[in-house]
């Protein structure tokens, strides 16, 4: 049996052409999907932890927690929204390893 043989021989068939096809569309479709971040569970953190004190080389602080738009370092921003003033939404224009969310004595740190 050559196995090369009847590849070649069934990928010039319209079978599997169409097989081709549909496995080169999957592909694109995988590929190209775009991502969103899934809600992680808190891990409660005592005290008042900083990012660096978790072990972040850096850390934003939104302080009051007023929603609206915050520059970063100048050119990128985070943004942060909240309808009732417990829950919150976030979106950045960069990467964010954490997010660290401080009330009372301690904190909910979501990674």
């Amino acid at each position: 049996m050559n196995i090369r043989k009847e590849i070649k021989e069934f990928t010039g068939t319209e079978k599997g052409k169409s097989l081709i096809a549909s496995m080169m569309i999957f592909t694109l479709i995988t590929l190209f999907q775009p991502k969103s971040a899934v809600a992680t569970e808190a891990i409660f953190v005592e005290g008042n932890p900083t990012c660096e004190d978790l072990g972040y080389t850096h850390g934003f602080k939104i302080d009051p927690p007023n929603p609206g738009t915050y520059l970063i370092d100048g050119v990128n921003s985070v943004t942060f929204t909240s309808s009732d003033g417990v829950y919150l939404d976030w979106t950045s224009t960069i990467g964010i390893d954490a997010v660290l969310v401080k009330g009372g004595d301690g904190a909910n740190w979501y990674s």
